[in-house]
């Protein structure tokens, strides 16, 4: 079921579930949805009338901290508003994943994201308390009332994710791992996407690693994990496909998010096979 909520004894209990198909949209996507009422009309449609999900997470609330045109908070809202109740919200944590799979080690296997609690009761009270039904409305808009905290925040853990994979693959037998090595079945899953995703930027050293590719590092690496359509932008979806194919030479029967780009018509494509979507039966 979407999120739900009701008052108990203890106090307000909210829930959320992912329900297949889930979709996540990275910030340039999201913002062509809601700007974009035709190809709006089809994804609201397709999710409705599939019972599905749109994976929203802190890192696409973050990113509205910066745009300076607040029109597009509005926008956003306005757009995902016609999909509630059915959004999931992430702190996109892999520990809690990587945590189930170690104890499932079968990597045909995929959990939901972690859920973002915080965010979610935020969400849930803020409506309750101005008694109005469940919205967006006003929400994605605090990412510009923390903008100066939501950037610190995003520069520190920037410096550290840098600089700890900075002085890794300054180191020769590092990289010639990377060269080397072979998406590993034996780990989880989760493992093998985060190192087959940063695999090019450890063989070159040279390789930019960005505060831009740093945050779509974190689009992309949970959302391809356990979603079933990412929108990303091109370098990234390109390194997605790379890693489907490395992927599917060893083992086959992990399944990873099919992934899209504006390139080559990618909106269409991704439409078209969201319509078509069939979820997998449940033994």
């Amino acid at each position: 079921m979407p999120i739900a909520y009701a008052y108990r004894p203890d106090g307000l209990n909210v829930t959320q579930s992912f329900d297949s198909p889930t979709v996540y949209l990275d910030h340039w996507a999201l913002m062509t949805f809601a700007q974009d009422r035709v190809l709006q009309d089809r994804l609201v449609a397709d999710l409705d009338r599939k019972r599905g999900t749109l994976l929203l997470s802190t890192v696409s609330f973050g990113e509205f901290a910066a745009p300076a045109d607040p029109r597009h908070c509005r926008e956003a809202e306005d757009f995902i508003d016609r999909i509630m109740p059915r959004v999931f919200l992430t702190d996109l944590r892999p520990d809690e994943t990587i945590r189930q799979e170690e104890g499932q080690r079968d990597n045909r296997v995929r959990f939901p994201p972690s859920s973002d609690e915080p965010q979610l009761r935020l969400l849930v009270r803020r409506c309750v308390e101005e008694n109005r039904d469940l919205s967006m409305r006003d929400f994605i808009g605090l990412a510009r009332v923390h903008a100066r905290q939501i950037a610190l925040h995003i520069a520190y853990w920037n410096e550290r994710f840098r600089g700890a994979f900075d002085e890794a693959r300054q180191d020769n037998a590092y990289r010639r791992r990377a060269r080397e090595v072979v998406p590993n079945v034996q780990r989880p899953r989760s493992l093998v996407i985060c190192g087959e995703l940063l695999r090019g930027f450890a063989i070159d050293q040279r390789a930019p690693l960005t505060d831009n590719n740093i945050v779509d590092f974190m689009h992309a690496f949970m959302s391809v994990n356990c979603c079933d359509f990412v929108l990303l932008d091109a370098a990234w979806a390109n390194r997605v496909e790379e890693m489907r194919r490395r992927i599917a030479a060893n083992d086959p029967a992990m399944e990873i998010a099919r992934c899209y780009s504006r390139r080559n018509h990618g909106l269409e494509r991704f439409l078209n096979d969201l319509e078509v979507f069939q979820a997998a039966a449940v033994a």
